[in-house]
């Protein structure tokens, strides 16, 4: 009787361990966008971003303004995501992304370059 509920504790808890474990992106990575012109001289972003589990959570800031930083990342490393109200686009490679957003007030493309913290 004991090996039967030993058992039947092992199978509930193997499925929790497969939830719960890191995807190859997990992680903080630390970095922005750089300085652009435009009509409104676009300022550098510095962004701070968190992975977990395939989602992407953070925040940038840009002259005194802090914005959200959100998004999905696929098993390939694709992203799609949003750069504030800008939808933006990229991939991850090891642990370094390299991405782009469509600036209105830049009136271009802006890059965007994130590495992996630590």
């Amino acid at each position: 009787m004991k090996s039967v509920i030993f058992a039947v504790a092992m199978a509930a808890a193997i499925p929790l361990a497969a939830a719960n474990a890191a995807g190859p992106f997990d992680g903080n990575y630390t970095g922005g966008s750089p300085a652009a012109g435009g009509r409104n001289g676009c300022a550098a972003t510095i962004a701070t971003v968190s992975i977990s589990e395939g989602k992407i959570t953070g925040k940038y800031t840009e002259r005194n303004y802090t914005f959200n930083i959100s998004g999905t990342v696929a098993p390939d490393g694709s992203v799609t995501g949003r750069w504030s109200s800008n939808p933006f686009t990229g991939k991850f490679s090891g642990g370094h992304f390299a991405g782009s957003y469509s600036s209105k007030e830049c009136g271009a493309q802006r890059p965007i370059e994130l590495n992996k913290a630590g």
